[in-house]
């Protein structure tokens, strides 16, 4: 987690079985070279890192630092300077991975 991150989530905490994440930011080329619109980028599921986590079942079983495989459509964004951190709710997070 670089500077800029940690000086984002400074007095935040997550309330309930949720957790805070940064998501990835999406290829904007392929392989190849060319060059992908927002739409072609949008996919169902997305990949993030876990910032700050709630206390529940689900939020339960993951940890700081882990990345989370949830539904993008779960996640409800929360700007916090130049950056766009997200807020999802802990039955949305499919499954998680170093």
């Amino acid at each position: 987690m670089d500077k800029k991150t940690k000086q984002a989530l400074k007095g935040i905490s997550v309330v309930g079985d949720r957790v805070l994440v940064l998501p990835e930011k999406p290829e904007e080329k392929t392989k190849g070279g060319i060059i992908l619109v927002e739409a072609a980028q949008e996919k169902r599921f997305e990949i993030a890192e876990v910032l700050v986590k709630g206390s529940g079942e689900y939020a339960d079983q993951v940890e700081v630092g882990q990345k989370v495989y949830y539904n993008s459509f779960a996640r409800h964004d929360l700007p916090k300077g130049d950056l766009t951190l997200g807020i999802v709710d802990g039955e949305d997070l499919r499954l998680s991975f170093d």
